[in-house]
């Protein structure tokens, strides 16, 4: 892990802000098939919702790295918005689960979806750490 450490990611994100969720959607995807035909059809929406569930939490994070990026230079009003967006975040999430709770749904395969694509967002940052330390590797040749 000592890639991730050595770079800003932020640029990055924002500059491949969608791709990145496309690509979080479409890997997580055949996922959800496999529950619905493997395991049992509710299982299959279920982890489709956590899919799309766990790719709003993704957006909201990403808005507030937009909005915290133009205080780079003053970390703690850059981090006191990242802190907000961490209680929106949570607030979104916790508000679907107890409506879907509400709603008698299945929550076992929606929790699943939301840490597979939290999975696949870090994945994908350690992809682009790779790619960004071989670029560079390149450069210094």
């Amino acid at each position: 892990m000592q890639i991730i450490n050595k770079y800003d990611f932020t640029p990055v994100i924002q500059s491949r802000r969608s791709e990145i969720l496309l690509r979080m959607f479409f890997m997580g995807l055949p996922c959800a098939i496999l529950g619905h035909f493997l395991v049992a059809p509710y299982f299959g929406y279920a982890l489709l919702q956590g899919i799309v569930i766990g790719i709003m939490d993704a957006m909201i994070m990403m808005q507030g790295i937009k909005k915290a990026l133009p205080y780079a230079k003053e970390p703690k009003k850059g981090l006191k918005i990242m802190k907000r967006y961490r209680w929106y975040r949570l607030i979104a999430i916790s508000t679907i689960i107890l409506l879907l709770l509400r709603q008698n749904a299945p929550v076992l395969g929606t929790f699943v979806g939301i840490l597979l694509t939290h999975i696949l967002y870090i994945f994908q940052l350690t992809f682009i750490a790779y790619q960004l330390e071989k670029k560079d590797t390149w450069r210094k040749e």
